[in-house]
């Protein structure tokens, strides 16, 4: 026994010494004085963040504790611990309790914030422990009465250790350090003591006051015995400690009061739901056992709502599970994405999967919301900082490329490796995302990792591409990726569109009645009259559980539900409660309910929006905004400062606010009305001015113009966009990626801003200047802006353009002499602008004539990029003319070229197009002689090289590699060589290359954060060639892209038009398909939108496929009469083709053979070839079916077939398979058999029932068109698919004109009887399909074949597949009958 003891005292010193903090007095060589005041003596004690010190107040002349920031780390680290220290400082403040350690002080010294606190006599539990059980009673009571102040609050307190207790020489027991202070219902990293730590706490779980109960209990735990129920010295340690049985203090220290002892051993439950339910409960369980009176001077808050348990998220979190599960066994991850409306649950979804995954051993990396503020290096170090302090091997894991970059990043990196590299900074930031993914890809080869991200929308740029390239990668490693977005979000960056893309989505759906009952229940408790109130509640918030909560808080602030002998007591009639009406007159009576102050720093973030975060140091700014002018500035700093945790806290307590990270934002947009209801507007004024500032010293220019309109201070709102304007596009070399980070993170009504600022500019002259540099900043954002242009043609660059050419004196042209030559009348012109131009009076003064020509240039090459982005071709069509400035130099002669160029291409007259762009290259000037900009030039020659590659790739000519490596040479334009390349494979009819260039493009858009002005463009040029391949698959995606740019600029609706006419025309719905090429026709004409040829041939095809055929050929010849009018050169091919179909299945014998020549002879001048020349030859081989030319159909049947054959690209192939199967049915050939030189015979036809069963809109129509192969292979004249209803067999479908006579029904009837009576094996029966059962006496006519699939060692039979005059089913046909089976088995259809 003594050895027994000895060993556990040694357990206690080793816990003493593993928790115990640096010595507690540290004497210093020289004393340092703090903010001029404070007289440094001896420091009591160091933390990662922040030493606590004795020092010697001279105002006071008394002995005060200072508490001042230790800051160490990156500029991000730093301002993030920063943040934290002042909402602990202010937190203090509020908290005047007589069992909570009391701030005196508080400021700056050196521009480090402080505050200093009453200096405590006495020493700590960890010092004085054990103590007798009725001094623990006392101490318990104290304590509690601190922490149900605490819970009151919201707040949980998270580290109540026994060194957090001090008990003073008078005997009192307070709480120090409250730097682990976090809000009920989060779920904050770990920075308790592990010793204390209770089971949601540890395991990332959302929190409220019974976890502070849970670490109470081990605190009077080990004051009652001196050892610590659980003595773990890392979090690792717990999971086994926890499964050990817990001994009671009482078998340590005999004489316990039983009661004493079952309550602590309560309050040590593992599960939050076994504690007792309050610290005000437990205080009154101490007295009580203690015989102690209540102590007047303290308050014990009687009740708060506890965190209720996730309800109505079963399968979503199965999902999880099973997630997770493939994660550990499989190592192989993904990306899952939860999408919720405000309030409904996705944070807590999020919660409960870090949750299952740490149970799981998964190593989880969060990224919080406030990261949205990191830079580029500044999200690789967060990340950083979580793996070093996850996994002690992570560091080894850096992939030997990436070191260099990582090392310069991160500072326990630095020094550790000799494999050190000399770069620039801006090699650094370029690198910096690309070698964080190598080495979260390399952990994950040895330890499963889960990267949890909540509200991605609020995340900077940086971190979203990082994490939308982690989730490209998922798959093929140990890597989940769970995310959580806004379900309002408007996906405008290109990472969450390509994020979607990849994840599985799981869109969050509000509470049942019944999960609601199950939520309140949870809240309340066992109350007799819950499931009453939880109807009332689920009308007024339709089972927002977010909503729910406030409600019920708001009934327990106005005593409707009150917390009496440690339970809830609801009213027993709730039909007469005062509830709103109303989720808007619930937000109202709870804003009417709030101080001056509060609603007043509420409504300042209402005006914000609610996509803004705001930190302690920018609150105290707008609380400081309407401080009161009779008191001195130091006073009025002190008392904002002072209010202002109290106005916060009543904030998140009331859930208009929440916290962020180490910030705060509105709690959702239901907010912004009732708060600004009442708002006088001189107050809105005052706000918006303050905000404005706060968003100029941000550098966010566009919201500080917004504020300031709002604020009505125009002039100040234009001069700021104009300073964003400079700074955010220099005057030469723009950085694109500047461009896509303004799109992406300005806020979603920056349209408006921009408009209302032009206006305003506008209707001041002396600010004419500043709007011509704003419209010409703008213009080149929008040329090299992220994907479709969102319909901006609100930048009004109509107006831009005709004040530049009015600048460069082109108005005054017209007014010269005719008969002087055009060179002579250029430069008189802008002679007399130059006049023109000196004669007004300075701030009206706008662009010198020479500067205004530069502009115009730039302008007019940034709007073609804007076009292309946004397929308004009539406003590029309103723009001025250039060519009257081209005599001027040979450089604006290369520049009109080019435009001349751009509009050939914008009417779709390629080939003159081509013709240009080849001349304008030969006219660049050398880089010497360049006066507009170098960057706008080789913008030329990266545009004419790019456009010249992608024309070779449309026509499949294999020469656009050689343009494409010559836009290579230019690193920025990476992702046009890929766009090329991957067109080119596409049209050549390798899509699996294509999607591998797709896919190398995508991640390198993310990476390098490349312009990508051709996004647009090369979505419908991929669309054609997937719906050349006849790919329905891929032209779903495509075809999503192309309305997802239509839903953001209208202008784009005529090509998503057509779009859908093309898709619908190829899976069968013609009717569709001629209302979409009709509505698209409406709105575009020949010569004046590009796509209109393509148009116009896909409503001739769906005419022809309808039977339309003498309509088709009637509007094809007067469509191919409007595109000689127009100058369409190569488009005219595919009007001829489709015209030519037409005539021959119209029977017109010398019609058809004329426009497939025309087309041929069109496609071999513009030396086509791939997929282009491929479909020619395919419409000339169906045209010489119809007119049963045999030689015709064999010469173009071949080459089709080297063209179609040549890839493995099965809906192609079974594209040509159609094609031999219509010349079989033609008597051209004798069977659709294998050709020379292609695949098996069974390849070919499963080639050719993907390619039919892309276009099946239901698992019945595949069945059909099944069906049709399987008859046409094995020669039937009819077949009939008879199919299992349950018991009860019924005719699913049918091939053939012959009907289903009652020979067929007996036949069926028969087969199927055998089958489910017999008892034999499978082995009878091929995976799918048989054909070995006996026919019976109607057999002659008609051959079986059983189709089903094997289930638990049994035949599961589908149905019964019969052929009339069929000699035989030939094997090739088992496969066909193999998807049969499937596509049966979706429809629901069969019996075992």
């Amino acid at each position: 026994m003594q050895q027994a003891a000895l060993n556990d005292r040694r357990c206690a010193d080793r816990l003493r010494s593993s928790i115990e903090r640096e010595p507690t007095s540290v004497q210093l060589s020289e004393p340092t004085v703090i903010a001029g005041r404070y007289v440094v003596e001896t420091q009591l004690g160091r933390g990662g963040t922040a030493t606590v010190s004795c020092v010697f107040d001279r105002n006071t002349g008394e002995r005060v504790a200072l508490k001042q920031l230790s800051p160490h780390g990156s500029p991000a680290v730093v301002a993030r611990m920063r943040t934290l220290f002042e909402r602990e400082c202010l937190t203090l403040t509020l908290l005047n309790h007589p069992r909570i350690v009391r701030v005196l002080d508080h400021g700056l010294n050196e521009d480090v914030p402080y505050y200093t606190m009453e200096l405590l006599s006495g020493g700590d539990l960890m010092e004085i422990a054990p103590l007798p059980w009725q001094r623990v009673c006392e101490i318990g009571r104290d304590v509690c009465s601190a922490l149900s102040l605490l819970h009151a609050r919201r707040m949980v307190y998270r580290d109540l250790t026994p060194r957090n207790v001090r008990c003073t020489s008078d005997g009192l027991a307070k709480l120090i350090d409250l730097g682990a202070l976090a809000l009920m219902g989060s779920a904050e990293p770990l920075v308790c003591t592990p010793a204390v730590a209770a089971p949601e706490l540890a395991n990332l779980q959302l929190l409220d006051g019974r976890t502070d109960l849970y670490a109470l209990g081990a605190t009077l735990y080990f004051t009652l015995t001196g050892r610590m129920p659980y003595p773990a010295s890392d979090f690792q340690m717990l999971p086994q400690l926890w499964a050990e049985p817990l001994t009671p203090p009482a078998a340590f220290v005999p004489g316990i009061p039983e009661a004493l002892d079952g309550l602590v051993m309560e309050m040590l439950s593992l599960q939050p739901q076994q504690r007792p339910a309050s610290a005000a409960e437990v205080s009154e369980r101490l007295c009580a056992i203690a015989g102690a009176r209540h102590d007047d001077t303290l308050v014990v808050c009687q009740a708060y709502l506890s965190t209720p348990e996730l309800a109505g998220r079963k399968a979503e979190l199965e999902l999880v599970q099973r997630q997770l599960e493939q994660l550990r066994s499989a190592r192989r991850g993904g990306a899952l994405m939860f999408v919720a409306a405000a309030g409904q649950g996705r944070s807590r979804l999020l919660d409960a999967s870090v949750f299952l995954a740490k149970l799981v051993g998964v190593t989880v990396l969060r990224v919080r919301t406030d990261d949205g503020e990191l830079s580029r290096t500044g999200a690789v170090q967060r990340f950083a900082e979580q793996l070093l302090c996850s996994l002690p091997d992570a560091a080894a894991r850096i992939p030997d490329d990436a070191w260099p970059v990582l090392s310069l990043l991160i500072g326990e990196l630095a020094g550790a490796s000799d494999r050190s590299a000399d770069l620039s900074a801006a090699d650094v930031q370029a690198h910096a995302l690309p070698a964080m993914r190598a080495w979260l890809l390399a952990v994950c080869e040895h330890h499963p990792l889960l990267i949890e991200v909540d509200d991605i929308e609020r995340l900077n740029v940086e971190t979203r591409n990082l994490i939308a390239l982690l989730a490209d990668r998922a798959r093929g490693h140990a890597l989940l990726i769970v995310v959580g977005r806004c379900a309002e979000l408007e996906l405008r960056c290109e990472a969450l569109r390509l994020l979607e893309s990849l994840s599985v989505k799981l869109e969050v759906q509000p509470l049942s009645l019944a999960e609601t009952h199950t939520l309140l229940e949870g809240m309340f408790g066992q109350e007799p009259h819950v499931r009453t109130l939880a109807n009332r509640l689920y009308e007024l918030t339709r089972g927002n559980p977010r909503r729910l909560m406030q409600v019920a808080q708001h009934l327990v602030d106005q005593g409707v539900i009150r917390h009496q002998r440690a339970a809830w007591t609801l009213p027993q009639d709730v039909t007469d409660l005062a509830l709103p009406e109303s989720l808007a007159e619930a937000y109202d009576a709870i804003v009417r309910g709030l101080s001056e102050q509060a609603r007043s720093l509420a409504a300042a973030l209402a005006l914000a929006g609610v996509d803004q975060h705001f930190g302690v140091s920018e609150l105290l700014r707008l609380s400081g905004s309407v401080a009161r002018p009779q008191l001195p500035r130091d006073a009025v700093d002190a008392e904002v400062r002072d209010a202002l945790l109290a106005t916060v806290t009543e904030l998140t307590t009331s859930s208009v606010l929440i916290v962020s990270g180490a910030k705060y934002r509105l709690a959702g947009p239901e907010w912004i009305a009732p708060l600004l209801a009442g708002l006088a507007a001189g107050r809105e004024r005052e706000l918006r001015e303050e905000l404005a500032k706060i968003f100029a010293q941000a550098g966010d220019g566009p919201r500080e113009a917004f504020q300031l309109m709002r604020a009505g201070r125009e002039l100040l709102a234009v001069d700021a966009l104009a300073r964003f304007a400079e700074l955010s596009c220099a005057r030469t070399d723009p950085d694109p990626a500047q461009y896509q980070r303004f799109i992406e993170e300005s806020p979603s009504n920056w349209r408006e801003i921009y408009r209302e600022v032009l206006l305003l500019a506008a209707a001041h002259p002396r600010r004419r200047s500043v709007e011509c540099v704003i419209r010409v900043r703008l213009a080149g954002l929008l040329a090299l802006a992220n994907g479709p242009a969102d319909g901006r043609s609100d930048v009004q660059l109509e107006a831009l353009t005709q004040t530049l050419a009015q600048d460069a004196g082109l108005d005054l042209l017209e007014s010269l002499d005719p008969a002087l030559a055009p060179s002579e009348r250029l430069h008189r012109a802008i002679g007399l602008a130059l006049e023109r131009h000196r004669s007004r009076p300075e701030p009206e003064r706008a662009c010198e004539p020479v500067l205004a020509i530069k502009q115009l240039a730039r302008v007019l090459i940034a709007a073609s990029g804007y076009v292309v982005n946004s397929f308004d071709f009539d406003a590029w069509r309103r723009l001025p003319a250039f060519r009257p400035l081209a005599p001027l130099s040979p450089e604006l002669d290369a520049i009109n070229t080019f435009l001349e160029a751009v509009n050939e291409r914008f009417a779709a007259r390629y080939g003159a197009s081509r013709r240009r762009f080849l001349d304008m290259l030969g006219k660049l000037p050398p880089p010497h002689q360049v006066s507009v900009s170098q960057t706008y030039l080789n913008g030329l020659r990266v545009g004419a090289a790019t456009s010249l590659a992608l024309y070779a790739a449309l026509l499949g000519d294999k020469d656009y590699e050689r343009w494409a490596d010559s836009v290579a040479t230019v690193h920025v334009y990476t992702t046009n060589t890929l766009l090329v390349r991957a067109l080119g494979a596409l049209w050549q009819g390798d899509v699996r290359e294509c999607d591998r260039l797709e896919s190398e493009r995508r991640i390198r858009r993310l990476e390098d954060r490349r312009p990508q002005n051709y996004e647009g463009l090369g979505a419908i040029w991929r669309l054609m060639g997937y719906a050349a391949c006849e790919d329905l698959s891929r032209m779903r995606l495509v075809l999503d892209e192309i309305e997802g740019f239509a839903a953001l600029s209208p202008t784009w609706e005529p090509s998503a038009s057509w779009a859908r006419a093309e898709y619908e025309r190829i899976r069968g719905d013609r009717t569709s398909a001629l209302a979409h090429a009709d509505e698209a026709l409406q709105h575009i004409e020949p010569g004046r939108h590009m796509l209109w040829a393509s148009v116009a041939t896909t409503r001739l095809l769906t005419l022809t496929a309808m039977g339309r055929q003498a309509e088709a050929l009637r509007d094809g010849e007067r469509y191919l009469e409007a595109a000689a009018q127009a100058g369409l050169d190569q488009m005219q091919a595919s009007l001829h083709l489709a015209t030519g179909l037409a005539a021959a299945k119209h029977g017109d014998a010398a019609a058809a053979p004329r426009h497939i020549g025309a087309a041929l002879s069109i496609l071999a001048e513009h030396g086509a070839g791939g997929l282009r020349l491929g479909m020619a030859f395919e419409a000339a081989a169906s045209v010489a079916i119809y007119l049963r030319d045999r030689e015709a159909f064999e010469r173009y049947e071949l080459r089709c077939r080297e063209l179609y054959c040549v890839h493995d690209n099965r809906p192609l192939v079974g594209k040509y398979q159609r094609l031999l199967r219509a010349a079989t049915r033609g008597g051209l050939i004798a069977t659709a058999s294998v050709r020379p030189g292609l695949r098996s015979q069974e390849d070919h036809l499963l080639a050719e029932l993907e390619s039919l069963l892309q276009t099946s809109p239901n698992p019945r129509e595949a069945v059909a068109r099944t069906l049709q192969l399987i008859v046409a292979e094995s020669h039937a004249s009819a077949g009939y698919v008879i199919a299992l209803a349950g018991a009860d067999p019924v005719l699913l479908t049918q091939v053939g004109d012959e009907p289903c006579t009652d020979e067929i029904w007996d036949a069926a009837g028969s087969q199927l009887s055998a089958a489910r009576a017999s008892d034999d094996d499978m082995t009878r029966y091929d995976d799918g399909a048989s054909s070995d059962a006996q026919p019976d006496e109607a057999s002659a006519r008609a051959q079986s074949l059983l189709i089903g699939h094997p289930s638990n060692g049994r035949f599961v039979l589908h149905a019964v597949v019969l052929l009339r005059g069929a000699a035989k089913i030939p094997s090739r046909a088992m496969p066909l009958a193999r998807r049969l089976s499937q596509y049966l088995q979706s429809s629901g259809f069969g019996t075992g």
